[in-house]
């Protein structure tokens, strides 16, 4: 499983910023922090953002 750390250098070498997730995902930026601050028990929104962020790395070119 990702660690926190792992989340956001995920999201990171995708290119994608915090508010783009979280626009994607219909929630605050906030949220996105608190899962990649591994803060949040929320599973539902960390599997998606982690399908979110595989989406992410097939499409970067």
């Amino acid at each position: 499983m990702d660690t926190s750390h792992d989340l956001r250098q995920r999201r990171l070498d995708a290119d994608r910023t915090l508010v783009a997730a979280a626009q994607y995902l219909g929630v605050w930026p906030v949220a996105v922090r608190r899962i990649e601050a591994g803060t949040s028990r929320d599973t539902d929104l960390r599997n998606r953002y982690l399908e979110w962020l595989e989406t992410q790395a097939i499409t970067k070119v």
